[in-house]
């Protein structure tokens, strides 16, 4: 049997593959307008996908020179730092200097000078805040929180205080008024106080201390009658000073051994910078009366039962009494319902105590 034999290109049936396959339109090859189509979204795809690696590889070695710069600015100070740390200490090492020679000799010299004029000037920066701390106590003022003088006069107070008496501390008041039933002392009342005040000095136990004062004022604080007045009431009434040894009489043209300030609440900084434009302040030889204080008290003082006429006179003994040696919450209040010490902050809060403008017998001395 005689097995056929197929042409190339010829199917078994004899036909021609080629005309076979122009007869089938499935079986054609794309044409040039398909292949081309298809060959542009090939390249296409792949310029998309070489663009979004190019993108990446950018910002990956943006992130690692940008760590690499962090790095550097974190590590490289310290680093610094210790070498010259180690530095030093070499170049003040007492045997460093015999083997120098040259440019180390010089920078061993130049170190050793820094050090010592660092020393220098963290020592004078020492004597310098002792020097004013000293100050600051001389006037009349403590370091602490609390307002320091006064009733009371320092600059800066608690969180907790705050809360207690921002609220009813006044800022602005109108020119003093006259107090209610306020008589002017004539020269003969003056003399009748001074001399009971004289006679309670003197049978007080105590040594008998003679103290003149001046008047003066500072900005717009009205007529200074009623302050007058009641300074000499205040600091010569047999319940007050005088039961201390002490007795005072108004002087004149500068010759004081302290001088009585009512001033505006704006300018109590102007005397030193630890006072407050909110309370009365002393410092040296000046007692200086809150002019805020003078017409309107705190609220912590008139809520716990004392009014305008006993504040003025515990203001005034108050500050008087940093004249004469004492300072701020030397005792406090001892417990409740008691008087409070006069030279307990009262202005702030009575911690319990009774209002109180009159020095307590714990208190009756003279420095």
């Amino acid at each position: 049997m005689v097995h056929p034999v197929h042409e190339p290109g010829r199917d078994p049936k004899g036909r021609d593959a080629r005309s076979h396959a122009a007869g089938n339109p499935s079986s054609r090859p794309p044409s040039g307008n398909h292949a081309d189509a298809n060959s542009s979204r090939r390249s296409q795809a792949g310029h998309n996908t070489s663009s979004g690696s190019l993108w990446i590889g950018r910002l990956m070695r943006t992130v690692q020179s940008f760590w690499r710069f962090v790095t550097l600015l974190l590590v490289a100070p310290g680093r610094w730092v210790s070498q010259a740390w180690h530095q030093m200490l070499a170049d003040l090492c007492p045997r460093a200097a015999y083997s120098a020679v040259g440019p180390t000799s010089s920078r061993i010299f130049l170190t050793r000078r820094l050090v010592v004029f660092g020393v220098l000037v963290l020592l004078a920066i020492a004597l310098l805040t002792g020097f004013a701390a000293t100050m600051h106590s001389l006037a009349g003022h403590s370091s602490g929180q609390q307002p320091t003088t006064g009733s009371p006069a320092g600059s800066k107070r608690s969180d907790a205080s705050k809360k207690s008496y921002d609220s009813a501390l006044v800022k602005h008041s109108a020119p003093p008024a006259p107090m209610a039933g306020f008589n002017p002392l004539s020269q003969e009342d003056r003399s009748r106080i001074l001399a009971k005040a004289q006679a309670t000095a003197a049978a007080s136990g105590h040594e008998q201390r003679h103290y003149s004062y001046c008047v003066s004022t500072k900005g717009q604080v009205g007529q200074t009658d009623e302050f007058e007045n009641l300074v000499y009431r205040a600091l010569n009434d047999a319940r007050g000073w005088p039961r201390a040894g002490a007795t005072f009489t108004q002087g004149a043209n500068g010759d004081c051994d302290m001088t009585l300030i009512l001033s505006e609440a704006q300018y109590m900084t102007s005397f030193f910078q630890g006072c407050s434009n909110e309370y009365s302040c002393r410092v040296g030889n000046q007692v200086i009366i809150n002019q805020d204080r003078w017409n309107q008290a705190t609220q912590e003082w008139l809520d716990t039962g004392g009014d305008m006429q006993r504040y003025r006179t515990m203001v005034i003994n108050h500050e008087v009494g940093h004249r004469l040696g004492h300072i701020d919450n030397e005792p406090v209040c001892p417990g409740a319902g008691q008087l409070a010490p006069l030279m307990q902050q009262q202005s702030i809060g009575l911690r319990g105590c009774v209002v109180n403008e009159w020095p307590l017998d714990s208190e009756l001395w003279i420095q």
